[in-house]
């Protein structure tokens, strides 16, 4: 061919609206003229070129960093270490973004970033798959924040993992945060979060998280694991919160503001709150109402907070659905008072708070029902995007039954006292879109048996059991043959030695 022939064919294509021979897909990296982002390749060529991160970028197209996950001789993606200018999402999303770090810190999209003048904006992370190992501050759009802001930013599906300071969207924050939400699955050891690991400086506002939140030590929340200062408002958890000391439906840990927050999510742990474990700041105009669970060791326990020794005020929990009566702060009400406006006299129930009256919880005003990408209307995207989520994460629209062993604990020992022994085992089991029809019991892999009623709870009597240590589990069914399984119960079958003849 020609190469008149091959310059006609470039101005056909550059007319249809693809990109143009040059840096990227073109742009010259001002704020004016960002440089433009089209594929995955673009993506990838940013982290090699240092030169270019405190440049301006623009997504032009959904990106699939799938092909640079560093498995069966694939590349592995080159993430941004450094980042100090202005990336705008555009609307658009980057999915399977993969990352195995082997135990450095520092990991996301964007591993560090401390320019005032950085801004990330407008852009979804989806079905991420981040392992950091032993690593620290890890997030999957952002591992580290010092300064900048992050607004109208999202992570859905997919998983991150680390050691401290983990979270779903960012792992450690310091800077202004608005509009942005997770609901990927995050897991690690302290300072763990749904949206964020640790936050110390700024200000958190309109935002949430869903996805369920695992930490093996301390200060884990389902919203932020570690809140050390600044501002929380306007903002939501609701995915369940498992850890061992200082674990909080929202936070684990508050020395700042949170006003008009609140979290719905089950919390279990050592240390538990339903909103925050210890307070030593202010919390103004909150509530919680997921289920508050003792797990093992020494511990304590609150509807609300666990301990106080900051301001609380106007604030409640659900004593009904946290099962629990007492709060180290805060007010305790029936599931139908909180369903009542009466019950929030002091809330602004004008321009920040809505309730369905005797129907619903209060909830936030800002967030347009089902605007799912955060793009201030809703329309057939958010309704994909739930679909999506429902085909893949909840059996075609159905979620699964949650169960929880609430007898023997963890870690029991069991005497035997009877002939022949016998322990009535209990269980708490509930479907949020349907009916628990049965509960089953397990001895390690082995049945047990099952409790098909449930009028007066999930049980079964265990008896003729054999000395040493056990492992119990429950399983519970809806009415659509859907399952879901209990954290395990190991205890102790002993028996006293027998008295000197």
């Amino acid at each position: 061919m020609s190469g008149l022939g091959r310059i006609a064919i470039v101005l056909v294509v550059g007319c249809c609206g693809l990109p143009a021979e040059g840096k990227y897909g073109g742009g010259s990296g001002t704020p004016e003229d960002p440089y433009l982002i089209y594929d995955a390749n673009h993506m990838q060529a940013i982290g090699v070129d240092s030169n270019d991160w405190d440049k301006c970028f623009k997504l032009m197209a959904d990106i699939d960093l799938g092909q640079f996950d560093g498995k069966d001789g694939r590349e592995k993606f080159n993430i941004i270490r450094a980042y100090g200018g202005i990336f705008d999402g555009n609307g658009h999303t980057i999915s399977n973004f993969s990352y195995d770090s082997n135990g450095l810190d520092h990991i996301g999209l964007f591993c560090f970033i401390s320019d005032f003048n950085a801004v990330i904006k407008n852009i979804g992370i989806i079905d991420p798959n981040i392992d950091a190992g032993t690593g620290r501050y890890v997030g999957s759009l952002v591992g580290r924040l010092k300064r900048g802001t992050i607004t109208n930013c999202y992570v859905m599906g997919g998983s991150v993992k680390g050691r401290i300071r983990i979270g779903g969207l960012v792992g450690e924050y310091i800077g202004t945060i608005n509009g942005c939400f997770a609901s990927s699955k995050v897991r690690g050891v302290s300072e763990v979060g749904g949206l964020l690991g640790s936050f110390s400086v700024g200000t958190i506002t309109d935002c949430y998280a869903t996805g369920s939140v695992t930490g093996d030590e301390v200060y884990v929340g389902g919203l932020v694991g570690f809140f050390s200062g600044g501002t929380i408002t306007d903002s939501y958890a609701t995915g369940s919160v498992v850890g061992r000391a200082r674990t909080g439906g929202l936070a684990g840990h508050n020395i700042g503001t949170i006003s008009n927050c609140y979290s719905k999510g089950s919390v279990m742990g050592d240390q538990v709150g339903g909103l925050v474990v210890d307070n030593y700041g202010t919390i103004a105009n909150c509530y919680s109402t997921g289920s508050v669970t003792i797990t093992s060791g020494p511990s304590g326990v609150g509807g609300l907070v666990l301990s106080n020794w900051g301001s609380i005020t106007n604030c409640f929990w659900d004593i009904e659905t946290s099962g629990q009566e007492w709060s180290g702060g805060g007010e305790g009400r029936t599931t139908s008072q909180m369903h009542q406006r009466s019950t929030f006299q002091a809330w602004d129930f004008v321009n920040v708070w809505g309730i369905g009256e005797k129907q619903t919880y209060p909830y936030l005003r800002r967030y347009l029902a089902g605007d799912i990408n955060k793009d201030g209307i809703v329309n057939f995207k958010d309704f994909a995007i739930v679909a999506l989520q429902w085909l893949e994460e909840y059996n075609v629209g159905n979620r699964a039954p949650e169960v929880l062993i609430t007898y023997p604990e963890d870690g029991a020992r069991l005497m035997v006292g009877g002939v022949p022994p016998q322990t009535l085992i209990t269980a708490e089991a509930e479907d949020s879109d349907g009916a628990v029809v049965r509960v089953e019991f397990f001895d390690d892999e082995m049945k047990l048996g099952e409790d098909t009623d449930g009028s007066d709870g999930w049980n079964y009597l265990w008896t003729g059991y054999s000395l040493g240590w056990h492992t119990l589990t429950a399983v519970a069914w809806d009415e659509e043959g859907l399952s879901g399984t209990s954290a395990p119960v190991t205890v102790e079958v002993w028996m006293p030695d027998p008295p000197p003849p």
